[in-house]
């Protein structure tokens, strides 16, 4: 296994028994790249909860605290809960606070 801090940061939720039930993730593909793909998964077991709004804003905090620009990835158009919160998250994205 081979983790490169600088370019790979991933955070995961947990129940309190310590079952991951979610990560979200950026990878930067190539060196000092403003805009890095960005991944989310969540269990469906627990979706529709705040999770993933609350997952990426963390993401993006972290992301504005190494200077990136933004994020791109890939979403499946029938995914719409996702796109929704893509979405919010993009219109809002100027209220999110640094640390």
């Amino acid at each position: 296994m081979n983790i490169d801090y600088d370019k790979t940061l991933s955070i995961v939720g947990e129940t309190k028994n310590g079952k991951i039930i979610a990560e979200a993730r950026f990878v930067e593909l190539e060196a000092h790249e403003t805009h890095p793909e960005f991944a989310i998964v969540v269990d469906e077991n627990y979706q529709n909860f705040g999770i993933t709004t609350f997952i990426c804003t963390l993401l993006m905090r972290l992301g504005k605290e190494k200077q990136l620009k933004g994020f791109k990835g890939y979403l499946l158009s029938h995914n719409i809960k996702v796109l929704r919160v893509i979405k919010n998250m993009v219109s809002s994205s100027t209220r999110i606070p640094s640390r």
